[in-house]
């Protein structure tokens, strides 16, 4: 699906062929981007919003707390 698809697909009330990476991604990946990216500066807030989605695998909630008491400060 194209650009032009994904927006004419959206216009339809319908939803696109996107998956959103950090629902479905593997735990390890997932912190390990983020560690990489992000945590060294020392300015990164984890939280899980207002609602775990019932789409988003145990396991990943379940490693990002272990996550954040393991490298996080509080």
């Amino acid at each position: 699906m194209n650009s032009r698809e994904r927006v004419l697909t959206t216009l339809g009330f319908t939803e696109p062929d996107r998956v959103p990476f950090f629902e479905q991604g593997v735990a390890s990946n997932v912190a390990s981007e983020v560690l990489g990216r992000e945590a060294h500066t020392g300015g990164y807030l984890l939280g899980s919003s207002n609602v775990i989605h019932a789409g988003v695998p145990t396991r990943n909630f379940l490693a990002m707390v272990e996550t954040c008491r393991s490298y996080g400060r509080y």
